[in-house]
């Protein structure tokens, strides 16, 4: 979703985000150089971004992402 706000000087984004990976490699504990692929992975998470127009040439860039992993 995408606003835009104070006659176009501010705009805002925010995102869902769904991902899913497959066959992605981690370390084992055990073995520190050791990497398994552990099959398809789940995450989700959200994302925020406003970006606030200052001057002609300044803008100001704020964001944020927040994911967890889901399997």
């Amino acid at each position: 979703m995408k606003t835009s706000l104070l006659s176009g000087r501010m705009v805002n984004t925010v995102s869902a985000v769904p991902v899913d990976a497959h066959q992605r490699p981690h370390k084992r504990s055990n073995h520190p150089n050791f990497y398994v692929l552990t099959g398809k992975q789940r995450s989700k998470g959200v994302e925020l971004e406003t970006i606030f127009k200052l001057h002609n040439t300044w803008n100001l860039i704020l964001a944020y992402a927040f994911r967890t992993q889901m399997w």
